[in-house]
């Protein structure tokens, strides 16, 4: 869910994080909403958001070979369910338990599927939601609201 107009409007002009918006809005005849809308939506790596579900080839390929030969029968059967899905979505509480499950006792690859959980996200995405861009228009909005 986008910022209100007054939410986006405080961000830019109080700039919490310092991202150097003011460079952009000040002086007026200077004000760049293109370049703000682009600060805004800049991945970087200080900042983690969820991450959309992965493909389950992306899973697979963070299963520690030890842990996955160390599988009893009945987890490789498990697993083998996993994988017939095109993607998995490791925010989902209940996925997690069941690969906790899975891979009871092998940190190293519980250890994987975790770092998977998030991405680098932009400072938009940190104030709304994942995937959440804000456009220049909506920049001109807010300021001059």
């Amino acid at each position: 869910m986008p910022l209100t107009l007054l939410q986006l409007k405080n961000e830019l002009l109080n700039d919490p994080t310092g991202l150097g918006y003011s460079t952009f809005i000040s002086p007026l005849s200077a004000r760049d909403n293109i370049s703000l809308a682009a600060v805004l939506n800049l991945r970087r790596g200080s900042i983690q958001v969820p991450r959309e579900a992965v493909s389950t080839m992306l899973l697979f390929s963070n299963v520690n070979a030890t842990d996955f030969l160390n599988l009893t029968t009945l987890q490789l059967q498990e697993f083998q369910v996993i994988l017939t899905q095109p993607f998995i979505n490791l925010n989902d509480l209940s996925v997690r338990n069941i690969l906790q499950g899975i891979f009871t006792g092998k940190t190293s690859t519980l250890s994987n599927f975790a770092s998977l959980r998030n991405r680098p996200g932009s400072r938009y995405e940190q104030l709304t939601t994942p995937n959440e861009i804000v456009l220049a228009d909506y920049i001109s909005q807010a300021l001059d609201s």
